[in-house]
């Protein structure tokens, strides 16, 4: 059962979709090969002003962590992180 924790840094007035953490774990579970219901998603908005970068950079990064039971091998971890950068 895979654990995705996904946290977005986003400007304070930007409203997230409500269906944002769904859609996410739906694309999760197609990616990740996990049966219904066993993939789980968990998503951390962050306000820009409780972010920040040395040099005042100005991106608004995306973080992902992933937790699984076992990890999988190189070709399959890259793979698996390709495709849930596209998603």
């Amino acid at each position: 059962m895979p654990i995705v924790t996904v946290e977005i840094v986003h400007d304070p007035e930007t409203i997230l979709s409500q269906d944002l953490a769904q859609r996410l774990a739906d694309e999760a579970g197609r990616v990740l090969g996990s049966a219904p219901g066993s993939a789980w998603v968990v998503v951390n908005p962050i306000p820009s002003t409780r972010y920040a970068e040395s040099g005042g950079g100005s991106y608004r990064p995306v973080f992902v962590r992933v937790m699984k039971r076992a990890i999988p091998n190189e070709p399959d971890r890259s793979g698996e992180v390709a495709a849930l950068t596209r998603a």
